[in-house]
């Protein structure tokens, strides 16, 4: 009795599901350009995992609403505060959404959904720092001259 040697399998490189090698399409995912991008083993191969998008669970709509309502709250309690907040928060969101876009258009993933929460953040508390130094700058500069 003669055994078969098994088709070869590659991994998926979006799901990571095994896949025969003559296949056009991955079994699992359904997209076709699912053969790894390098001619690597398959167990050297790291899995490409596809970008979750921003609101796809009720939990991610949930943080949406939340943030939404500290907004609303914030201009109704403090609206000076809530005008800092957003000549800070609306060049951080510019620049966060620019980088993920120049870094999806170079062939990239493009920044995971933490990664931009971080980056976001990060630029929403550098923003102001960084005008409060060069205004600091500025006044220490303009009073050393005019002063004397």
């Amino acid at each position: 009795m003669s055994q078969s040697r098994p088709e070869l399998e590659l991994p998926c490189r979006y799901c990571n599901a095994p896949n025969e090698l003559g296949s056009s399409e991955c079994w699992l995912c359904q997209r076709r350009g699912w053969r790894p991008l390098t001619g690597l083993s398959p167990i050297h191969e790291p899995a490409i995992r596809p970008r979750p998008r921003p609101i796809t669970t009720i939990g991610s709509l949930m943080i949406v609403i939340a943030v939404i309502a500290v907004f609303l709250a914030l201009v109704v309690v403090a609206p000076p505060a809530a005008v800092a907040l957003m000549i800070s928060a609306v060049p951080a969101w510019i620049v966060t959404e620019f980088k993920d876009y120049r870094r999806r258009r170079w062939g990239g993933d493009g920044y995971s959904p933490g990664e931009k929460a971080a980056l976001f953040l990060g630029l929403t508390l550098l923003f102001p720092i960084g005008c409060g130094a060069i205004l600091i700058a500025v006044v220490v500069v303009c009073t050393s001259l005019f002063v004397r």
